[in-house]
């Protein structure tokens, strides 16, 4: 969103609401809505790239046995999303427990927790459940 001063204490902003002039008040209670609606797109992104990284685990885990190890390197390749994104969820799945990493961290592989969750997760999706 970007935010214009006008004269006599009023803004105009553009993005979803873009072309409406507001009062100084009415843009901080936008704002307030605009980032809380950024706030939970994002924590929906985390879980999605979460479900991406423990589903490209379990394949290897089912293919090569447990625990499924993979170098940190191939799991960023192999998932569309930025290198970034798929760091901070395999960082978040690591302090949940679901994944563990060698002593280098460049390496990551499923705990029998985190094969459980994706299990459960790719039964779920398979009747059309979303978790």
């Amino acid at each position: 969103m970007v935010k214009t001063r006008l004269p006599h204490g009023r803004v105009a902003v553009s993005g979803d609401f873009a072309g409406l002039v507001f009062p100084i008040p009415w843009l901080l209670l936008i704002v307030l809505i605009d980032s809380e609606m950024n706030r939970e797109d994002d924590s929906m992104d985390e879980k999605a790239s979460q479900n991406k990284i423990l589903a490209l685990l379990a394949k290897e885990w089912d293919y090569s046995g447990p625990p499924g190890i993979l170098d940190v390197s191939e799991i960023v390749a192999a998932l569309p999303q930025a290198p970034s994104q798929t760091l901070a969820a395999l960082k978040q799945l690591f302090v949940a427990g679901m994944v563990d990493m060698n002593q280098f961290k460049t390496s990551a592989f499923l705990t029998p927790e985190g094969y459980e969750a994706a299990e459960i997760r790719k039964r779920s999706s398979e009747h059309g459940y979303r978790k």
